[in-house]
């Protein structure tokens, strides 16, 4: 019996003799749900990682280290079943999960057979610099039916390069260049959404375009496909090649285009003419289980062998992946046996005691075999240690760095706000940027420099910024490819100018200034860089182009008409995400909901979202997040519970009943006060009974943890009920006033019983018959209706 046959979680505590990394790598890819399910079952690996770099190490070293063991597809299929097993797959293609960050390099090391196969199209439309603009805006110095004769004729030429490229994509020969483990991958999300009931195709197509194919379209120049003359792409071509990645990323995730990019709606009929070819491109890219069976026989023969001869440990530079790996986990082993079972934490902890200790590296290894350092490197080694053993938690929580997802060549984004700078910290600032990116710098990376917009002396100033690039070594500035300095100051641009004959020639075509983020979501998604939501706010200002569909302030039906997911769930998209950071991570916060939030944020968020930007939530306190929730609520011209006229016949059922017992086995009184209230929320409408039930089922899981944000299903109602309940006929203040007791009781009620009330909706019929048992005073209201009606036809006929 071979060692990787024999090496289990339940055996390594009687190994006599210490861990191998071989065997150490074995386990953590062969068995990730025992030990690495933590990462998994919070919102956010910094829950565990305090910085995002820990994610990015553990998963590059992972990814290469499984490879030589043959234990990849065992790895990524267990970390992709986590995904959908804690996330219902909600967070699988987001670029900062340990499962895309493993994509993702797994795609680095494999691109160029991609790129090779689309060359020839892409050094056609970079040659030519075609312009292939449809949007009549963004074409200047032309009359309104020139502009409109170059759109058509545009159309017809986009169809037909994008035709080209999808021919490219489902030919055979393009098919055997995608690797194999990315087949792996994509075969392992499609397994998964069938289990749980999503789309399958969408998922797969999502992945293999995102994360492969659009990067090299989108960044043609950053595999090496650059203008013959050796320049940079033209802005018309590279416009060009924006429009071809959106074509084949809506492809991919089979949506046509509607409201927000109106001009792209001539090319639907292409989208409609390629979905079926399109489909079985996707089944093609899953591996079968035939090729997984036989990857899984040769990986029997091939692995014994390669244990034999102690792959990694004999291979200095593997090993020393291994150690950081085994560095990460032991460094955090106490969050981990946190979140963990109590028998898989005893699992964890005897996995990491069998291990040998961790060797720290000479300055003869440390130096690559130089026997002596610089001065530069000796004063920047010195405050990486000073770093170390600092407490730099505060600036952690402010988010000055963040270190998540990737540009669309597919390189790592660290994005810097210095907007929560203070100038008397700035040296402790140094320490938390060297720390937070030692490791992070020893591969190409891109970095996204958010300029402070306050008044000058809230600002940490460009003296500091060229202190910090002194002190930083040689690796920051080899492997950052691109900078962007978005929203610079005047100042900025003048001393840009002044120091560039001191600074070499590299590091100013790595240099980009913005003053429009449009111009950097042209090189990366919104959505894979954590932008906090001032700098997006403020890039409002220079986005007149951008369509202003406002969702607060108008009735929820609209909402739901302009959501990307409320036209099928009925829940805003914004809103769900809103809610799930919430939960994942302020649930226990200290007066959530009760106290108030930054009045400033909560109007930049409402500004964002009303312009259609995506927003980063995990960049939010949590009590402007609450504070954006109400002010959603209470700006609606109808309140939620007020539609189809039912505000009081919601207060006079709050009046009528006493209290709804939770048990199953109640009175018969309680049971039919039930079915009424049941009945009576039935008759809202179905979007704003969906939002309802969604909202209700979240506080009654807020309220859980009351023991620690101290707010019971009372004190929510007192907070949240205005907001939902309100008679917005009634100009009188004291009756209004006298109502708020009844409000409350209603909407706690609808809190604590949430679970057993939104069980099940009634039947449409059941609500019909609840709608004609109405009170005597609802009867006679209507009685007498009808005769004032009948009076005022007999006034007109006599007239």
């Amino acid at each position: 019996m071979s060692i990787i046959s024999s090496i289990s979680p339940d055996n390594v505590s009687h190994q006599t003799s210490p861990l191998s990394y071989t065997q150490f790598v074995t386990l953590l890819s062969k068995y990730s749900q025992t030990y690495l399910y933590p990462l998994f079952t919070k919102p956010k690996t910094t829950r565990i990682f305090k910085s995002s770099t820990s994610t990015e190490e553990l998963a590059r070293n992972l990814s290469v280290l499984s490879l030589p063991l043959q234990t990849f597809p065992e790895m990524m299929r267990g970390f992709i079943q986590m995904e959908f097993q804690y996330k219902n797959g909600e967070s699988v293609l987001r670029g900062n999960t340990l499962t895309m960050k493993c994509g993702d390099v797994t795609v680095e090391r494999s691109v160029g057979a991609i790129v090779k196969q689309l060359e020839g199209i892409l050094r056609r439309v970079i040659d030519e610099d075609l312009f292939l603009e449809l949007d009549e805006m963004k074409i200047k110095d032309e009359s309104e039916e020139a502009r409109k004769m170059m759109v058509e004729e545009n159309a017809l030429k986009l169809r037909q390069v994008v035709h080209e490229v999808a021919s490219i994509m489902f030919s055979t020969r393009f098919l055997h260049s995608i690797p194999f483990e990315i087949r792996c991958i994509s075969r392992f999300i499609r397994d998964e959404a069938i289990k749980s009931d999503r789309d399958p195709m969408v998922l797969v197509g999502t992945f293999v375009i995102l994360r492969m194919i659009n990067p090299v379209i989108a960044s043609p120049e950053k595999r090496g496909i650059k203008p013959k003359n050796g320049e940079s792409l033209t802005p018309r071509s590279k416009r060009t090649l924006v429009l071809m990645s959106k074509v084949i990323q809506n492809m991919a995730n089979e949506i046509r285009f509607g409201q927000k990019e109106p001009y792209m709606a001539c090319m639907n009929p292409l989208l409609e003419e390629q979905e079926g070819r399109f489909q079985k491109f996707l089944l093609d890219v899953c591996a079968t289980d035939e090729e997984l069976s036989q990857y899984a026989n040769q990986m029997d023969v091939m692995s014994q062998q390669k244990i034999r001869e102690k792959s990694i440990d004999s291979n200095p530079e593997w090993k020393e992946l291994a150690m950081q790996v085994h560095s990460i986990l032991d460094s955090h082993r106490g969050k981990f046996v946190e979140n963990m079972s109590e028998e898989d934490g005893k699992r964890l902890e005897a996995m990491l005691d069998k291990m040998p200790p961790l060797e720290t590296p000479d300055d003869t290894t440390a130096s690559s075999g130089a026997t002596t350092q610089s001065s530069s490197e000796s004063k920047y080694r010195e405050l990486l240690e000073r770093a170390q053993r600092e407490d730099l938690s505060d600036l952690e929580r402010k988010n000055l760095l963040s270190i998540r997802g990737r540009d669309k060549q597919g390189r790592p984004i660290a994005v810097f706000t210095e907007q929560e700078i203070d100038k008397q910290d700035l040296d402790r600032v140094t320490l938390y940027l060297i720390r937070s990116l030692d490791k992070f710098v020893e591969q190409d990376y891109v970095l996204v420099y958010c300029i402070n917009n306050q008044k000058n002396q809230k600002r940490p100033g460009f003296q500091w910024i060229l202190s910090l690039y002194r002190t930083i070594t040689r690796k920051y500035k080899k492997n950052l490819k691109a900078l962007y300095m978005v929203h610079p100051i005047w100042l900025y641009k003048v001393l840009m100018r002044l120091f560039r004959p001191f600074v070499s020639d590299k590091f100013w075509r790595k240099l980009t200034l913005l003053s429009d983020l449009n111009a950097l979501f042209d090189d990366i998604d919104p959505s894979e860089i954590p932008l906090a939501p001032h700098v997006l706010a403020h890039n409002i200002l220079h986005d007149r182009g951008r369509v202003n569909e406002p969702v607060f302030g108008v009735s929820y039906e609209l909402v739901v008409q302009r959501s990307a997911t409320g036209k099928t769930d009925h829940v805003p998209l914004f809103f769900r995400q809103i809610l799930e950071e919430l939960e994942t991570s302020w649930a226990k916060m200290e007066g959530i909901f009760r106290i108030p939030g930054s009045h400033s944020t909560i109007q930049q968020l409402k500004l964002l979202i009303d312009h259609g930007y995506f927003v980063d939530f995990s960049q939010v306190k949590g009590h402007a997040l609450t504070g954006l929730v109400k002010l959603f609520f209470r700006e609606m011209p109808t309140p939620l519970l007020c539609y189809n006229y039912l505000y009081h016949e919601f207060l006079q059922f709050s009046e009528s009943i006493r209290y709804i017992s939770s048990d199953d086995d109640e009175p018969k009184e309680a049971q039919f006060s039930m079915t009424k209230l049941q009945s009576l929320l039935g008759r809202l409408p179905d979007s704003v009974y969906a939002m309802t039930k969604f909202f209700m089922e979240f506080l009654h899981v807020i309220a859980q943890h009351s023991t620690h944000n101290l707010m019971t299903p009372s004190s929510l109602a007192v907070c949240i009920a205005p907001n939902l309940l309100s008679n917005q006929g009634d100009s009188n203040m004291l009756t209004s006033l006298g109502e708020i007791p009844r409000i409350n009781k209603m909407v706690t009620m609808l809190i604590e019983q949430a679970p057993r009330i939104f069980k099940e909706r009634p039947e449409q019929t059941e609500i019909q018959m609840s709608t004609k048992r109405m009170s005597r005073r609802d009867i006679d209201m209507t009685q007498i209706q009808d005769l004032i009606n009948q009076k005022d036809q007999e006034q007109d006929g006599e007239n």
